[in-house]
């Protein structure tokens, strides 16, 4: 208990430290946000702040590996994809590189990650077995890519992913911690208190965005560390995807509709459940503290009566998912129905 203090005070002390600095070191080198047609905010504002989140849980791992031999693997799997993932993330916050490098480069960073975990080539979705045979890589990697870019839609209005990071890793942190698997629990709270560390200028208004070496390393993080925890038998993916549910829900279902409605889904458009709650005139706290009630109030409940009983597993899971989308749908329709009242 001790050394948990320990860990999160000095962890979170350092994360708000070198976030700060890096908001006066992003103003002067004009690493900004520049607000556009799309953009929820109107001024410019630094962006990149996620780097210290991901230095952070470098050191964690480093740490980690030296200190913890059982697991090394899943440790310098989450090292090489995170450094790989992290340093294309922040070169395009700086330079705007091309979708197709990116792609590239977080394929082979994924497909790395994966060859060194040696993961199970089967899930568990509550009692049903789910194999994956020879195709088990080529499923995780989609995943994995899924997750990660997810992440990144979802980072559009101020504390947003910072919510859905705290609310994700102190509950798997808890959980891991309760079936004695200590040292990958730690890591969580570092992941935990280094978001919370950043929050601390993340929060509407905010000095300082995520960026996409911020929103993409953590979806990176969950992930992967969702397959670690299900091929050892910690923690199965269900509950992960319970956890995931607000973002994995928004950004599939807004994804679908624009591929039915002939959209070119890959362009940047502000068409997500928590845009259109903005555009309602909605702010960004009361967005982002939703989310948390949300979280507090529905999805970690729900996770945590599905991790009590494997046979009830896949119900809690859809049923989260049916209510996560009925939320969608309602936004939607109300968005449909009223937007042209609050953009007048």
């Amino acid at each position: 208990m001790l050394l948990s203090i320990v860990i999160f005070s000095l962890v979170f002390l350092l994360s708000a430290s070198m976030t700060y600095k890096l908001i006066h070191l992003f103003r002067a080198t004009d690493l900004v946000d520049v607000p556009n047609e799309r953009s929820s905010h109107k001024v410019l504002t630094p962006k990149g702040g996620g780097l210290s989140i991901v230095i952070l849980t470098l050191i964690a791992l480093v740490v980690l590996s030296l200190n913890h031999h059982e697991n090394i693997n899943f440790s310098i799997s989450m090292m090489v994809g995170l450094i790989v993932i992290a340093t294309t993330s922040f070169f395009d916050d700086i330079y705007n590189i091309s979708i197709l490098k990116r792609v590239v480069l977080y394929a082979l960073a994924i497909f790395a990650s994966i060859i060194i975990l040696e993961p199970e080539q089967k899930i568990m979705i509550g009692n049903i077995s789910v194999e994956f045979g020879s195709i088990a890589y080529v499923v995780y990697a989609i995943y994995i890519f899924w997750v990660l870019n997810l992440f990144n839609f979802m980072d559009g209005t101020d504390g947003y992913v910072a919510v859905q990071t705290l609310t994700t890793s102190i509950f798997s942190c808890l959980m891991l911690i309760g079936m004695v698997n200590v040292h990958e629990s730690m890591l969580l709270l570092v992941i935990f208190s280094s978001t919370l560390g950043f929050l601390v200028w993340n929060w509407a208004p905010a000095k300082i965005f995520m960026g996409d070496v911020g929103s993409c390393s953590l979806g990176f993080i969950f992930a992967l560390f969702s397959i670690f925890t299900e091929s050892h038998g910690y923690l199965s993916i269900s509950i992960w995807l319970i956890l995931l549910s607000p973002f994995i829900g928004d950004a599939t279902l807004t994804l679908f509709k624009r591929v039915i409605s002939g959209e070119t889904w890959y362009q940047a458009h502000n068409g997500h459940a928590y845009q259109k709650l903005y555009q309602l005139g909605m702010s960004h706290k009361k967005i982002a503290l939703g989310l948390l009630a949300m979280n507090t109030f529905f999805v970690l409940p729900m996770a945590y009566y599905a991790q009590l009983n494997s046979e009830i597993e896949i119900y809690f899971l859809i049923a989260c998912y049916t209510i996560i989308g009925l939320i969608w749908v309602l936004i939607s329709r109300y968005h449909y129905k009223y937007k042209d009242v609050f953009n007048t």
